[in-house]
C-alpha cells in the first residue's frame, strides 16, 4: 500500500469507518499514558536516590568541616607541629571544597529531575484530559 492507496481508502471511508478507528487511537493514548507514568516513576526513583546521595554528601561535608575545625584547634594548641597540622587543615579544606562541589552538582541534577518530573506530570494530565475529551466527543 502506498500513500496514494491510503488516500483512496480514506476518501472511500464513511464517518462510521473513521469512528471505528477511534478505540485504537484511545488505546494508543492509554499506552502513551502508561509509558509516561512509568517514566515519571523512574524519574521519581532517581530523585529519591539523588536525595539520599545528597544527604550522605551533606553528612560527609559536616564531618569534613568538623575535622577542619579540630585541625585548626590542634594547630593553635601545638605550634611546634604547625607544618604537619597545616597539611591536615589544607587536606580537610580541599575535601570540604570537593564535597561542596559534588553537593552542588547533585542539587543541580536533583533540580533538573524535579523539573522533568513536573513536566511529565503535566504531560500526563494533558493527555488524560485529551483522552477524556475524546471519550466525551465519541459519546455524544
Amino acid at each position: 500500500p502506498t500513500d496514494n492507496h491510503f488516500d483512496q481508502v480514506m476518501a472511500a471511508a464513511t464517518p462510521l469507518d473513521v469512528m471505528a478507528t477511534a478505540p485504537s487511537s484511545l488505546e494508543l493514548l492509554a499506552q502513551a499514558q502508561r509509558a509516561v507514568r512509568d517514566e515519571v516513576g523512574s524519574l521519581l526513583a532517581a530523585v529519591a536516590a539523588l536525595s539520599e546521595e545528597k544527604a550522605a554528601l551533606q553528612l560527609a561535608l559536616d564531618a569534613a568541616a568538623d575535622r577542619q575545625r579540630r585541625a585548626e584547634s590542634d594547630r593553635d594548641g601545638a605550634r611546634a607541629t604547625g607544618q604537619a597540622l597545616q597539611a591536615r587543615v589544607v587536606s580537610a579544606t580541599e575535601e570540604a571544597a570537593s564535597l561542596r562541589s559534588k553537593l552542588s552538582q547533585r542539587e543541580g541534577a536533583l533540580s533538573v529531575l524535579r523539573s522533568e518530573a513536573a513536566l511529565e506530570r503535566e504531560e500526563r494530565q494533558r493527555a488524560e484530559a485529551e483522552r477524556e475529551e475524546a471519550e466525551l466527543r465519541r459519546g455524544s
